[in-house]
């Protein structure tokens, strides 16, 4: 345990810490004398007040513990760490935990990427006008992104799974589908021109297809 790369720390009856390995001291920063006797929850400050609930709750409860929270100081960088601890009871029954820290600091950096990235790309989707779909060499609806849903035939939710052919008139369909197979065989960007009745209202649409994978396009 004192040689394993991940935090490891054990508590006793008041969750004051009484041992724990050269890793955590590291990720906290200080010497391990300076750690030993100090209250776990002092390292948990930043924890939110209903991640702190439920931890007291489960401590309350003898429950297993499982809890993400940046254990840094206020002037460093930020520390995620994720804990996991574990009632531990002494010969004569009192209870303590023993548990693990993970350093998942460089998970938390790609989750909020993705997140930045989910919310910019969402920002261009709300301006825009023109309807973005992935279909399958079949017609199937893969993914349709939320620009411009009048013009689509049913809600998004609704088309999700199902085929053009479900939703079009086939003369329609087929020239559609047809278009998605030669951009495919091709590797080659496609231009069609087509019209459907939204909402008793014949509509033109251009459309450009460019595959995206073997087997699907973005229309």
């Amino acid at each position: 345990l004192h040689t394993t790369s991940e935090g490891f720390f054990q508590l006793d009856t008041n969750y004051n810490i009484i041992d724990l390995n050269e890793t955590f001291c590291k990720m906290l920063k200080k010497e391990r004398w300076e750690i030993i006797g100090s209250n776990l929850a002092h390292y948990l400050s930043k924890l939110s007040k209903d991640k702190n609930d439920e931890l007291s709750i489960k401590t309350r409860n003898n429950e297993n513990v499982s809890i993400e929270v940046d254990i840094s100081k206020d002037d460093d960088e930020p520390l995620y760490v994720l804990i996991n601890a574990s009632p531990l009871y002494d010969v004569n029954n009192n209870l303590g935990y023993f548990g693990f820290i993970t350093d998942i600091t460089k998970l938390k950096h790609i989750e909020k990427a993705l997140q930045d990235s989910e919310k910019y790309l969402l920002s261009i989707f709300n301006t825009m006008t023109d309807i973005l779909l992935e279909l399958d060499n079949n017609g199937k609806y893969l993914f349709i992104a939320p620009t411009f849903p009048d013009v689509l035939l049913k809600p998004a939710d609704e088309l999700l799974g199902n085929y053009i052919h479900d939703v079009m008139n086939k003369t329609v369909a087929d020239k559609i589908l047809n278009a998605i197979q030669n951009t495919l065989s091709s590797n080659k960007i496609t231009k069609i021109k087509y019209t459907l009745t939204i909402n008793n209202n014949s509509v033109w649409f251009e459309a450009t297809i460019a595959p995206k994978t073997s087997s699907s396009v973005l229309f």
